[in-house]
């Protein structure tokens, strides 16, 4: 709060409401509010013996915004992308977080793994800036890691736990992809020779979730987020 004292002044109080879905009814005597938004983290796949990636984070925004005094304006926080969990293939896309005109995108499925605000990027490469609107802060979330493959895998022997032949030598399938972060939350871990499904993020909000191999469950990406900041009377 001292920090947009310092920004627009101080005079009446700040005050401040955690967003959920609906509509959030504006003070009459408030024209303008700081909001701070994060999307909805995309979900972690299943791939073949390579495993799959982890999805990306949600974007982050910052940003003023104009209401209505004594109005209403419309918030959708995102849900996290769904993990797969039936057969090879990516986890779903990340919800966008809205208040009014404004969204911080969700991130994208597994695979791609692209932050929000980002195209759809491979690898760890969502460090990309978000488009600027003018007045406030963007940045897009991290991308998921990258799918491997199965001649990356850790080498094993017949037996041990998660170990599969091909090719002529045993190995194990072992690289399920974590999700990347959002700036409010870390992205969960992917499949492990000791955890065979992807994770979801153990905290915050925005995280992608992790990736799994074979026949195991990609993890879901974590809840978006949304607050709302403004000076009142009431």
């Amino acid at each position: 709060m001292a920090n947009l004292s310092a920004l627009v002044g101080g005079g009446l109080p700040w005050k401040s409401e955690v967003l959920s879905s609906g509509t959030w009814n504006v003070p009459s005597d408030v024209h303008v509010v700081f909001v701070t938004l994060v999307g909805g983290g995309g979900g972690g796949g299943v791939g073949g013996d390579g495993g799959n990636g982890g999805g990306g984070g949600g974007a982050y925004m910052f940003h003023p915004v104009a209401v209505p005094a004594g109005g209403t304006v419309s918030v959708s926080i995102g849900a996290g992308g769904n993990g797969n969990t039936g057969a090879f293939g990516p986890g779903g896309d990340g919800g966008n977080t809205i208040f009014g005109s404004l969204a911080a995108p969700g991130g994208k499925g597994s695979g791609a793994g692209g932050g929000g605000f980002a195209t759809i990027n491979t690898g760890n490469s969502g460090s990309q800036q978000g488009p600027s609107v003018g007045g406030g802060s963007f940045y897009p979330g991290g991308a998921g890691g990258q799918a491997g493959n199965s001649t990356s895998g850790h080498y094993c022997s017949a037996g041990e736990a998660r170990c599969e032949y091909a090719g002529g030598a045993y190995y194990g399938a072992f690289s399920g992809s974590g999700g990347g972060a959002s700036i409010l939350g870390p992205g969960g871990a992917g499949a492990t020779s000791t955890s065979a499904h992807g994770s979801s993020p153990a905290s915050g909000y925005g995280g992608g979730g992790g990736g799994a191999d074979g026949a195991n469950n990609g993890a879901a990406g974590a809840a978006g987020y949304g607050i709302v900041y403004y000076q009142s009377a009431e």
